[in-house]
């Protein structure tokens, strides 16, 4: 028994992903396997739970789920562990392990629609939105003055799985509506995140599928804004969002193709970093760039995009500025 309180310290001092910090995936990546390998013996969690470092135990299986969450996306394994947590935390430690349930049972909900389980569709939304509305009513029941900034984020990410859940519940203005109030939470408290902006890049795209485009160009205006200027090239969050944000632009106007194209070169650029250009998604990023350049130099042959070209600073003798017809590098030259 002691050997197993000593690993779960032990693991749980080692083990520090923060899901919303993408710096803490990579460090942490490689402990995964052998982390649940020890978690997965049923005679260490039950010896931990009558440990004094029980607590260890719990947010280690915390962590770990959320790692499952958010970056492996394989609820089934982060079910489990936050199963355990939810039994023993409390306070915010029990409310954000209700947002990441319900987190997992929306995601369970997604996978069950895709294969047309219609009774496993009701169970996960039933449970996502339960665990959504356990997580609200800690802090929601009590006055709203009275709450801390970690407090508002936990209601306000309860809003956006509820979100999420409504989303593929078919409920598209519930969603909307959802996603309103969570990120209002957000913005009237100036809790501007990367948790915030993922968000926000979700109901973009929601407003867009709503045929709000003047809502959704807003929307999408401002997370460029938050991305521009944190200038995170090591980031993965924000190609995500340029890639979102070139879709729209291609679907929104389909004859200018040059604003799209700038999004996805930006998106390119930072996944050939963050995610290596071998990789499948950097592949397929690429590869929409490509389909896309082409398709605009069909159409733009005899007429170029002054997007697309820069000015250098050479004049004529009349005066005028030299527009050098300088074509955008394919991804694989930037």
């Amino acid at each position: 028994m002691s050997l197993n309180r000593s690993l779960s310290y032990k693991y749980n001092q080692a083990f520090t992903f923060d899901w919303n910090d993408y710096r803490t995936i990579k460090p942490n990546e490689n402990q995964l396997s052998e982390i649940t390998s020890f978690l997965g013996k049923s005679t260490t969690v039950e010896e931990a739970f009558k440990t004094d470092e029980k607590y260890e135990l719990a947010w280690l299986c915390y962590k770990i789920g959320t790692f499952y969450n958010h970056i492996k996306r394989n609820p089934d394994l982060a079910l489990p562990q936050l199963k355990i947590a939810e039994q023993i935390l409390s306070d915010e430690g029990l409310a954000w392990t209700q947002n990441h349930l319900a987190f997992t049972y929306q995601q369970k909900l997604a996978a069950a629609k895709r294969q047309n389980k219609i009774e496993a569709m009701e169970e996960y939304s039933t449970k996502a939105l339960e665990y959504c509305e356990k997580a609200k009513s800690i802090y929601q029941s009590t006055c709203p003055c009275s709450n801390t900034l970690r407090q508002i984020k936990i209601v306000a990410f309860a809003h956006c799985v509820q979100a999420l859940t409504e989303y593929e519940m078919g409920k598209l203005n519930d969603a909307l509506a959802n996603y309103r109030l969570g990120l209002d939470l957000y913005e009237k408290n100036n809790a501007l995140d990367d948790q915030y902006a993922r968000a926000k890049n979700r109901f973009a795209m929601m407003l867009a599928e709503n045929n709000q485009t003047k809502e959704a160009q807003l929307a999408f205006g401002e997370l460029e804004k938050y991305w521009d200027e944190k200038s995170d090239t090591l980031n993965p969050y924000p190609a995500r969002f340029y890639i979102s944000y070139g879709d729209f632009l291609v679907k929104r106007n389909a004859d200018n193709l040059a604003p799209a194209l700038d999004k996805y070169k930006k998106a390119y650029e930072i996944l050939r970093i963050t995610d290596g250009q071998e990789a499948e998604f950097t592949k397929d990023i690429h590869k929409k760039f490509l389909d896309i350049e082409e398709k605009f130099q069909k159409e733009k042959k005899s007429s170029y995009s002054p997007t697309m070209y820069r000015a250098n600073n050479t004049t004529s003798t009349s005066g005028n500025t030299i527009v050098e017809k300088k074509e955008i590098k394919r991804p694989d030259v930037f």
